[in-house]
């Protein structure tokens, strides 16, 4: 029987690759102190920026398998584990936070918890029976932690989530944890309204242009933060997980871009949309937004044939 710690993973060098620089095993970026100085030192840092920029500069490595880049379309082979986050401040609730690791560790099918890079949370990788169940088995461990009394992170939800090498010289292994194969139907909401689903085609090379003449030309005046998040829901409601690089794109026209920040937030407009409540965005935003930018009449523009 394989140990789950031989399980392959891709790693990143850094956030600037696009591609994976190797593939490595569980074993080889969890139980490990190859990372300690640089953690170490993320940790100690109590400017909120100079704490993002150490995090941003760390490695990564996508917990559930294989990928040829940076999508979660780009998985092509899973391993299957999902990698679970749990956030002290998402857990205020929850006493002695520093103690979690020791109740945790009674749970059975988890093999491993460590502290995450910033030291604030917890990370946990848990084994699960159907790799192509992995949202399923996600979701049904949202409502099991829940009953529990502990939130974990739904933004880490989908199959190429990537995560930073981290260092807990106290880390707790499970080698023989079990497989987790629970699948609570009760957990997930229907939608009232129409998602989409199937891709426009027209639209998408639409806004692939709108986003290139941003790029190109950039704008005048700043983006408000609403627009962003609206981005974020318009990008997911439209396009799916294929909307995020479209939307990396589109934020790095904000002075403060970080690639984890935009990220963390296409994954809440992936989350908001699945809202029953909410109206959701459509590409009528996505348009609107841009046309108060003057970037549609830009597109126009060079459409035009001067000969």
């Amino acid at each position: 029987m394989e140990n789950i710690f031989d399980k392959k993973v891709s790693f990143f060098g850094s956030l600037e690759d696009k591609k994976p620089t190797a593939e490595l095993s569980l074993k080889e970026v969890l139980l490990t102190d190859k990372w300690k100085d640089k953690i170490l030192k993320l940790r100690s840092e109590k400017d909120p920026e100079k704490s993002k920029k150490l995090k941003n500069s760390l490695p990564f490595f996508v917990p559930s398998g294989i990928t040829i880049g940076r999508k979660d379309s780009d998985l092509v082979e899973h391993n299957g584990v999902i990698c679970i986050d749990i956030d002290k401040k998402d857990n205020t609730n929850v006493l002695y936070f520093e103690n979690l690791k020791e109740v945790l560790s009674v749970i059975p099918y988890i093999a491993y918890l460590g502290h995450s890079a910033s030291g604030s949370g917890y990370l946990a990788i848990i084994p699960i029976k159907d790799p192509r169940m992995h949202k399923e088995c996600f979701k049904s461990l949202e409502i099991d932690f829940k009953r529990c009394g502990i939130k974990i992170d739904s933004a880490c939800s989908n199959e190429g989530r990537i995560r930073f090498v981290s260092y807990d010289p106290k880390q707790y292994i499970n080698e023989n944890a079990k497989t987790y194969n629970r699948i609570l139907k009760s957990g997930f909401s229907t939608m009232k309204q129409h998602k989409p689903t199937e891709i426009n085609r027209k639209n998408l090379d639409t806004v692939e242009k709108w986003i290139e003449i941003l790029q190109k030309y950039g704008t005048k005046k700043e983006f408000e933060y609403s627009e962003w998040f609206s981005m974020a829901c318009a990008l997911a409601w439209e396009f799916g997980e294929i909307g995020r690089d479209l939307f990396h794109s589109f934020s790095k026209a904000f002075p403060d871009y970080y690639y984890s920040d935009a990220d963390n937030k296409f994954d809440e407009g992936l989350k908001a949309i699945s809202d029953s409540e909410r109206k959701h965005p459509t590409i009528n935003r996505i348009e609107e937004i841009f046309r108060r930018h003057s970037i549609t009449a830009l597109a126009d523009f060079e459409h035009i044939n001067f000969n």
